[in-house]
């Protein structure tokens, strides 16, 4: 019915689909946790950057500013924003202040990029 020569190029057409669709999978896998860890990473440095501003503001003024909008009067720098586009949320305590984000889904709670990131996490379990 069908040449040999055709079902060879049947055979090797499948297996070239097959190959390519494992690629492709591991391909999304590798780019998933580079997409996962750049993002945590970036939050993370933003964290540690606030936090030093936030120190010296402190140092000068004697406490931690009322609203994260003092400290970017204060050092004259652009509003800073998550790794998904949203404002930090900023809560001064009587002596110390809350530093979070609520992750790419912006609900409270979650798992993996949708976590509440915070000055306090801890970034080694989250990374990849």
């Amino acid at each position: 019915m069908f040449s040999t020569a055709l079902k060879f190029t049947l055979i090797l057409f499948g297996v070239l689909i097959l190959v390519g669709l494992a690629a492709l999978i591991q391909y999304h896998r590798v780019e998933s946790t580079y997409y996962y860890n750049a993002r945590l990473k970036v939050t993370k440095l933003h964290f540690d950057h606030l936090s030093a501003q936030l120190n010296k503001y402190k140092k000068v003024h004697g406490q931690f500013p009322e609203l994260l909008s003092a400290l970017i009067a204060w050092c004259e720098c652009k509003e800073p924003t998550d790794s998904w586009g949203r404002p930090y949320i900023y809560e001064r305590t009587d002596d110390d202040y809350k530093l979070y984000t609520l992750g790419e889904d912006g609900a409270v709670g979650g798992n993996d990029l949708d976590h509440d990131f915070s000055r306090h996490t801890n970034w080694d379990e989250h990374l990849k």
